[in-house]
């Protein structure tokens, strides 16, 4: 039978409109089921569902390697860009060109951490700080304490508003500067009606440019 509740854990870098969207059709689609939602700093989904405190999630790429290969299924729902961004007073993007490992050696960088993943692979510089509340880590990028990466999305209104500048990373070719999303459940639990509905949805809800932060203009 249909579940009578969904536990879900979404990764903190996930785009939370197309989830909200999802959510609403997913209440028409089962009435009654109830939902309750975890939003995870990085690691922290992929964790959840492995100790099966939820039965589903969204996880990114990185998070993935926390957990031994084969406890869970893995489906590729979509993917988020990546940029790295600086305030516009800030030294690196006055150089006005692709920055090289030692122009960023210069300069503090601040990247996420987690209880769950106390390791971030996204390290670049030689002084970084680590901060998990990506909210905070943006306003500390916009007070000009350090530069950063993050999805483009959550980054998008600043980069337009021209208080963010996007850098020009040599030392980072494009295909490192996306992460993919991965709707993940245990292998030894078959997902449920409703948890098998939102897994085939997430597709749907995570693909095309508009969900990537990119300007349709």
């Amino acid at each position: 039978g249909v579940e009578s509740e969904i536990r879900l854990a979404i990764t903190v870098l996930a785009p939370l409109p197309p989830i909200i969207t999802l959510l609403e059709r997913f209440r028409a689609a089962f009435p009654g089921v109830g939902v309750e939602l975890f939003v995870e700093e990085i690691g922290g989904a992929a964790l959840l569902v492995r100790e099966r405190v939820c039965q589903i999630g969204l996880s990114g790429t990185p998070s993935l390697r926390l957990v031994p290969a084969g406890d869970l299924v893995t489906i590729l729902v979509g993917s988020i860009d990546v940029v790295a961004v600086a305030c516009a007073d800030h030294p690196l993007p006055a150089l006005g060109r692709p920055l090289t490992q030692e122009d960023l050696n210069e300069h503090l960088q601040l990247v996420p951490t987690s209880r769950a993943r106390p390791v971030y692979p996204n390290t670049l510089a030689r002084e970084v700080w680590h901060v998990s509340d990506l909210a905070l880590r943006r306003d500390m990028m916009l007070r000009g304490i350090g530069w950063g990466t993050a999805p483009r999305h959550l980054v998008s209104d600043d980069l337009a508003a021209g208080r963010f500048v996007e850098l020009d990373l040599a030392t980072r070719p494009p295909e490192l500067m996306r992460a993919d999303l991965f709707a993940i459940h245990r292998a030894d639990s078959a997902p449920g009606p409703a948890a098998r509905w939102l897994i085939s949805e997430m597709s749907i809800a995570l693909s095309g440019p508009a969900m990537r932060g990119r300007s349709e203009a």
